[in-house]
């Protein structure tokens, strides 16, 4: 600890101070590293009751990262310090056009954690529409869905500053807890997300009225809906005429063939044999 000629506003004070100079020895091993605010492994749940609430649920294992009892009691503001995200929120770095921030902590998230431990913990955030337009969020959620078939985002990021109290102090502290600052080498953790996330985009499309997607994102619908349009009409006409065409033939068929064969045949074969075989035969007797 020092101090230099300018330290107060009093010239004769402020000579006495610039020659302090305290100095503190800690022994070997006296600081310890807690552990981390968070796991570096999130999951992520999209519930049924999702698409009319906004609420997904998401577990991770908390931690306490000092050396006494911590409780979180809430989301710290602006009004209380400057540094505060307000609101504290998850992003997702998409490495696409945008980054994906629309999952905010609740005001009423708590939690307690003990000195030196870690607590497994299962609750609600709250998805946002961050004054965005309908055909962004569209266009986002799309890109954001196929980015998910893999099971997990690997560039997952915390901005959260929590409004917390320590059990050895009072008043309210509010940590930096952002994930750059727990955990500089990699300033990522990983999100995963299971088969329910593709239903994240149900709540933004309820929130701005959107019953159908546009065409230039779903090419497949294109061929699905044209083709039952193209072949059903040509079927229903081709088979009506066709039992019509058998019962035309039929009946005139039968009558040409019938009475033509039967009176041409008899009366040629049977008047030329009889009177030539019988007169030739009496005068040579």
């Amino acid at each position: 600890m020092w101090t230099d000629d300018k330290s107060t506003s009093n010239p004769a004070l402020n000579t006495g101070l610039k020659e302090l100079r305290q100095g503190v020895i800690l022994p070997k091993g006296l600081i310890a590293v807690g552990p981390k605010a968070y796991a570096n492994e999130w999951t992520l749940k999209v519930l049924p009751t999702t698409v009319n609430d906004g609420l997904v649920e998401v577990s991770t294992v908390l931690g306490n990262p000092y050396f006494v009892d911590l409780n979180i009691v809430g989301d710290a503001t602006v009004a209380e310090t400057m540094f505060a995200s307000d609101p504290s929120y998850l992003g997702i770095s998409t490495g696409t056009d945008f980054e994906f921030t629309q999952l905010i902590f609740l005001k009423t998230f708590q939690y307690t954690v003990k000195s030196g431990e870690t607590l497994p913990l299962t609750f609600k955030m709250q998805l946002r529409k961050n004054n965005l337009n309908a055909n962004i969020i569209v266009d986002r959620m799309e890109k954001l869905i196929k980015l998910g078939a893999s099971g997990s985002f690997k560039n997952m990021y915390l901005n959260w500053t929590p409004k917390a109290t320590l059990a050895t102090m009072s008043g309210f502290l509010y940590p930096d807890f952002a994930t750059y600052n727990v955990y500089p080498d990699t300033q990522y953790v990983t999100l995963k997300v299971g088969s329910d996330f593709p239903m994240i985009k149900e709540w933004f499309y309820r929130e701005f009225n959107i019953t159908t997607t546009p065409t230039s994102l779903l090419p497949p619908p294109q061929s699905t809906v044209t083709l039952p349009t193209l072949t059903t009409p040509p079927v229903v006409p081709t088979d009506t005429p066709t039992p019509t065409l058998p019962t035309t033939i039929e009946p005139t068929v039968e009558p040409t063939v019938g009475p033509t064969n039967e009176p041409t045949v008899a009366p040629t074969v049977e008047p030329t044999a009889e009177p030539t075989v019988t007169p030739t035969a009496s005068p040579a007797a």
